[in-house]
């Protein structure tokens, strides 16, 4: 694993535990994911009121 994802990934764990939230309540923790995964990585993120979940798109437009 290339050393800086591992640290980007090891300073995500920490500031999650940094701020531990209640079940059904992790507003805090639901933002820090939000900011994770639109910044690191190429998903798209779908925010809810309740939860977020994330999508992989892939386009086949080169086989035609």
């Amino acid at each position: 694993m290339d050393k800086d994802i591992l640290k980007t990934a090891v300073l995500l764990r920490h500031k999650l535990h940094r701020c531990a939230e209640l079940s059904g309540q992790e507003t805090k923790t639901k933002e820090i994911l939000k900011d994770y995964l639109t910044n690191y990585t190429t998903l798209s993120v779908v925010e809810t009121p309740d939860y977020l979940y994330t999508v992989y798109a892939v386009s086949y437009t080169h086989l035609t």
